[in-house]
C-alpha cells in the first residue's frame, strides 16, 4: 500500500509541475508578444529620426568630398592671387575651412542619431528578464 501511495503522489507532483511550467511558458509568450508590439510601435515612431540622421550624415560626407575637390581649387587660387599668400599658407587655410564645415555637419547628424533606439522596448525586456530570474 505504501508503494501505491508514493507512486500516486509522485504522479500528481509531476502533473502539477507540468501545469506550472505550461502556465509560465504561456505568461512568457504573452510578455514576448507585448514586447514585440511595443518594439513595432517604437520602430515606426523612430524611423523618421533615424532616416534624418543618416541623411544628414550622408550629406555631410558628400559635402566633404565635393568641397575637397572643388572648393579647395578655387579657394587656393583665390587666396594666392587676391591676398598674395604663399601657396602653402593658402592651402592650409582652405583645408581648415573644409574641416570646419565637415565637423559642423557631422555634429548635426550625430546629434540626430545619439538618442537610444527603442528605449521603452529595451527597458521592458530588462524588467521582464529580471522578473523571470527572480
Amino acid at each position: 500500500m505504501e508503494n501505491n501511495f508514493d507512486t500516486e503522489s509522485e504522479e500528481h507532483g509531476t502533473q502539477g509541475e507540468s501545469s506550472h511550467a505550461g502556465r509560465l511558458m504561456g505568461v512568457a509568450g504573452a510578455l514576448l508578444n507585448v514586447h514585440l508590439e511595443v518594439a513595432r510601435n517604437e520602430v515606426s515612431e523612430e524611423q523618421g529620426r533615424i532616416a534624418r540622421g543618416l541623411a544628414l550624415m550622408a550629406v555631410s560626407w558628400m559635402f566633404l568630398f565635393a568641397v575637397i575637390l572643388a572648393f579647395q581649387a578655387v579657394a587656393l587660387v583665390a587666396l594666392h592671387d587676391l591676398l598674395g599668400l604663399r601657396w602653402l599658407v593658402a592651402a592650409v587655410i582652405t583645408m581648415g575651412a573644409d574641416l570646419a564645415m565637415f565637423l559642423l555637419l557631422r555634429a548635426l547628424g550625430t546629434r540626430q542619431l545619439k538618442a537610444p533606439v527603442l528605449p521603452a522596448t529595451r527597458a521592458m525586456v530588462r524588467r521582464t528578464i529580471s522578473a523571470l530570474r527572480n
